[in-house]
């Protein structure tokens, strides 16, 4: 209901609006839900004077709905791709049916040189700068033979990306060579 009084509103006080916006929507939202969503969304953007838009991920329909309102509101976009994005079997199946856009980003940011490889690489992706999304651990370095011991923390969901069997592993190794810590 609410839905269609906004549309019956754009039609009537703003007709090139809905126009553009729907011949955009129909062509890249996934499904009828994820077409209301986008244009509830390009709405309220249309009225902020943003410059620039950035994902924090680029899940297939984070790609999807920051083209639409690249378009839609002429603003450049650019997205950043992480692991589960890249490497999850069904997300480069998406990735892959999504490259044309990807293309069309005004720039690509992603964690790590291999990340950026892999995008040149298997989708010819371009454009792509590195912003490391950790800390630099040059800042913290120290003899771990020191008589204090060494604290570790890891901060983090316990999922397997996150790569927590590493240091555990790490842990076994720092035991057996006798040096003093607690994780």
């Amino acid at each position: 209901l609410f839905f269609s009084k906004v549309l019956m509103s754009d039609i009537l006080t703003n007709p090139s609006f809905f126009t553009k916006n729907n011949k955009l929507l129909l062509k890249h939202s996934g499904n009828f839900w994820m077409m209301i969503d986008n244009y509830l969304c390009s709405r309220k953007i249309s009225r902020l004077k943003i410059d620039l838009l950035l994902t924090s991920f680029a899940a297939h329909y984070l790609i999807d709905t920051a083209f639409f309102l690249s378009e839609t509101l002429k603003i450049p976009f650019v997205l950043t791709f992480r692991a589960f994005d890249l490497y999850k079997q069904a997300s480069i199946r998406e990735l892959e049916t999504k490259i044309p856009i990807v293309k069309k980003a005004t720039g690509i940011v992603t964690i790590s040189n291999y990340n950026k490889k892999y995008l040149e690489n298997k989708f010819q992706v371009k454009n792509t700068s590195i912003v490391h999304s950790s800390i630099n651990v040059n800042d913290f370095k120290r003899d771990i033979r020191s008589r204090k011991p060494t604290q570790l923390l890891f901060v983090g969901r316990f999922v397997e990306q996150k790569g927590l069997i590493y240091l555990i592993k790490a842990c076994g190794i720092l035991n057996e060579r006798g040096v003093a810590f607690s994780c």
